[in-house]
């Protein structure tokens, strides 16, 4: 019975490892480049205003539009 108990009382504190606040729904608000920018250059750099919560955020870009997409350039997570 102490084995049990004892693994309850991890499995309940430990919980919070296990939850994450759903904030799929917030819209990050991008600064900079602006919506259509195109440039010559091969190094671009995004600002964004960071989300209350989020640990990572994973950027997808895509030249023409998600809807027709016709080359993904980038599809990676930053911490």
């Amino acid at each position: 019975i102490y084995l049990y108990l004892l693994a309850l009382t991890a499995l309940v504190v430990s919980c919070d490892d296990f939850f994450e606040e759903n904030i799929q729904e917030q819209g990050v608000q991008v600064i900079s480049p602006i919506d259509g920018f195109s440039s010559p250059l091969q190094s671009i750099t995004f600002w964004w205003e960071s989300l209350a919560g989020a640990t990572s955020y994973n950027i997808q870009i895509v030249s023409q539009s998600f809807n027709n997409v016709h080359k993904v350039w980038a599809d990676t997570i930053v911490y």
